[in-house]
């Protein structure tokens, strides 16, 4: 159904203060799919217009206008094109456009009659409303994306500055679940790694492709601790969120984070009860949360790991995922590894959110999306737990094969493991969601780790 989107101001009459009545439509001014789009006084005709009868005509009217003569307030506008169809509509967005163009609607669906692609957590062309810059990357110099301040650096460059709005043609905007940019296009060549404490939100109007990793891991960017969440993440130093490991006290080690895993917790005769974090979130990744952090072990004073970030990447038109023949590329969200120390290990963070939103979507063979959990630390050393890998390999716990080593993360079809008494227990696996029209997703074998659900 067609919303009632067009509505000519000059035929608008405001009921007075205090009334209830519903505005009077002229005719021509709302476009239509059948009468119940229309004003209650008004029938849809067989033009898509809203009219007195439904055998009225608008585009032929004599007041109608054209794009050289200055058409008239109430005049129609032709029907939005969904980009794919050669019915004389207005054209799809083109970032070239002088007259500006604008993002197409959300209404463009997949192939052989696949219902509309609408994208989730309240993102949408709001997003792209004046954006005419796009993030692209190549070379070997790291790009930073700053979930706080909206800030995009390569190395020494500056891609866009720091701020609410529009920089360098950028948008950075209030969403849902923090900010979120809105590009043209997006094209990573480059390392990326998502700093910040907000999820990652990118709204593209054109295609996005990913040929490098982009690292949305738990664990402070800067220093060697490991205890900070990932963007959207919880911490691993004891702060509540959900999905946070249970404290581990006198000698023993902090249970693992949870997400979309329960992360694992000692409770052997010998050990003190330590509960690992629970199952938290939901399947569709609505709202857009990471991972929760490991435990901490209070004897030693030994963080846990942070939780894995979250980051949703919508597109208008296809997100393409590594490339033909191409290397390694993809995104992480694992969780990081828990601190080791004598006397009790931190427990791993959860792996945290992987949302993918396209009509159309290709994962290629060299192409990897993984939130896995992290790995405990050590009990009787300071050997810390592996951080959630790009692949579908659990984390290690902290020594492993030693004294009091730490348990291992969640990963796809591997649930965490306990580590020893004294040591951090394993994070869970996060979530990860592909939304797209069956028939426009290709996956020529990819690894997702753990298994990703789906949505049209």
């Amino acid at each position: 159904m067609r919303a009632l989107f067009m509505i000519a101001a000059a035929a608008m009459v405001i009921a007075p203060a205090g009334g209830c009545a519903e505005p009077d439509f002229a005719e021509c001014t709302v476009q239509c799919d059948t009468d119940s789009d229309c004003p209650s006084s008004l029938t849809c005709n067989g033009e898509g217009y809203c009219t007195q009868s439904s055998t009225a005509t608008c585009t032929t009217r004599p007041d109608a206008g054209s794009p050289s003569d200055g058409a008239p307030i109430d005049a129609p506008m032709p029907p939005m094109s969904d980009g794919m169809s050669d019915d004389g509509g207005m054209p799809p967005f083109d970032a070239g456009d002088d007259d500006g163009g604008g993002p197409p609607p959300f209404d463009g669906g997949g192939p052989d009659g696949d219902p509309p692609f609408e994208p989730s957590n309240g993102l949408g062309s709001a997003q792209l409303s004046g954006v005419t810059g796009a993030i692209d990357t190549s070379g070997s110099d790291d790009v930073i994306i700053d979930t706080v301040t909206g800030e995009i650096r390569q190395g020494t460059t500056t891609l866009r500055d720091p701020g609410q709005g529009i920089h360098q043609g950028i948008s950075f905007t209030f969403s849902d679940d923090g900010f979120a940019f809105g590009v043209t296009s997006v094209d990573l060549d480059a390392p990326v790694r998502v700093d910040g404490d907000n999820p990652l939100q990118i709204v593209s109007a054109g295609d996005v492709h990913i040929t490098s990793v982009m690292d949305a891991t738990g664990g402070c960017v800067i220093g060697s601790d490991s205890f900070c969440g990932g963007p959207g993440g919880g911490d691993g130093d004891g702060e509540p969120f959900c999905g946070a490991g249970n404290e581990g006290t006198g000698q023993n080690g902090g249970g693992g984070g949870g997400y979309g895993q329960a992360g694992a917790g000692g409770i052997g005769a010998e050990c003190s009860l330590v509960f690992g974090g629970g199952v938290c979130g939901s399947a569709s990744i609505e709202p857009l949360t990471g991972g929760g952090g490991g435990g901490i072990a209070a004897g030693s004073g030994a963080d846990g790991g942070g939780g894995g970030g979250a980051v949703q990447i919508v597109s208008f038109t296809t997100i393409v995922i590594g490339s033909a023949g191409g290397g390694l590329a993809g995104i992480n969200v694992g969780g990081a590894g828990g601190e080791g120390q004598f006397g009790g290990g931190g427990g791993g963070g959860a792996g945290g959110a992987i949302l993918l939103e396209a009509p159309a979507i290709t994962l290629h063979a060299a192409a990897v999306l993984a939130a896995n959990g992290g790995g405990g630390g050590c009990g009787s050393i300071t050997g810390a737990g592996e951080t959630g890998a790009l692949s579908s390999v659990p984390a290690r716990g902290g020594c492993p094969g030693g004294t009091n080593p730490g348990g291992r993360g969640g990963a796809l079809n591997m649930l965490p493991a306990p580590g020893s008494c004294e040591a951090g227990h394993g994070g869970g696996a996060g979530r990860i969601r592909i939304n797209v029209p069956a028939s426009a997703f290709d996956d020529f074998g990819a690894i997702i780790s753990p298994k990703a659900s789906r949505g049209g």
